[in-house]
């Protein structure tokens, strides 16, 4: 394991040699044999490894994981799924396995529910995982589910202090919700981070306006016009601005950028 940390490949294999030649018929010595095979693309040897590994010892869950993960990475994908499962009955305490098998099923829409059902195991298994969370928050957006994936998003948030990766989930669910007490924050947030995103001005805009800010949603309409070259239709698409658009200011704004708008 030492000369697996010191990225050492050569005495690692050697080392897994010499353990597997002392104890022939211990499972794991030939699991991290064929771990450190695979990890030299020596698939045969690694896949045939495993397999002496699991028929030495059948309750080995770790080796019907690496020999999912090996055959996943082979674009053997029934394979695949076969180890994962085997990993699992054999070990229900082993998370790796099975955010791996969701992690197949989330790429088929007809097994997303099967893939959440996981993914709630997974999070019982590792509650500090960020990545349970995030698959479950796609899966549940990708069908629209925006209140079912705010839970996941939340924790998300929590878990990674806020960063901007998990604050764009938040941005948008709670936007395209109408909550934009909750949107409020997080859309500032998305702005500062990537103001070059036109998208990202018109939002924070409508969420303003529809709180009642119509000074503050002129002024971040400004800012966008300021920046960056956007179009008319653009700015009038999103409905949640329609209470700023009979004002003078926003017809100002108009004179000024788009001179030939009326």
């Amino acid at each position: 394991m030492l000369f697996r940390r010191l990225d050492r490949p050569a005495e690692e294999l050697n080392a897994f040699q010499r353990a597997n030649a002392l104890s022939p018929t211990w499972g794991l010595a030939l699991t991290n044999l064929a771990y450190t095979y695979k990890r030299q693309k020596q698939f045969g040897a690694a896949e045939e490894l495993y397999k002496q590994a699991i028929a030495q010892d059948s309750s080995l869950a770790l080796a019907y994981y690496n020999l999912g993960v090996l055959y996943e990475s082979t674009e053997r994908r029934a394979e695949a799924i076969q180890m994962y499962t085997a990993a699992m009955e054999r070990d229900e305490s082993y998370a790796a396995p099975v955010f791996s098998l969701a992690n197949l099923y989330a790429d088929e829409k007809n097994r997303h529910e099967e893939a959440l059902r996981l993914l709630r195991r997974y999070q019982q298994l590792e509650p500090e995982a960020f990545k349970g969370y995030d698959m479950m928050a796609y899966l549940y957006l990708y069908s629209d589910q925006l209140e079912a994936a705010l839970p996941s998003a939340v924790r998300m948030y929590e878990l990674d202090g806020g960063s901007n990766y998990s604050n764009e989930y938040l941005a948008y669910i709670y936007f395209e919700l109408g909550r934009y007490d909750k949107a409020l924050p997080f859309l500032e947030q998305r702005l500062q981070h990537a103001p070059e995103e036109a998208a990202h001005y018109l939002e924070l805009a409508a969420c303003q306006v529809q709180l009642g800010q119509n000074a503050n949603g002129l002024a971040t309409l400004e800012a966008l016009l300021a920046r960056l070259e956007v179009s008319l239709e653009k700015l009038e698409g999103l409905d949640q601005l329609a209470p700023l658009r009979s004002t003078a200011g926003y017809r100002a704004l108009l004179d000024q950028y788009f001179p030939d708008w009326d």
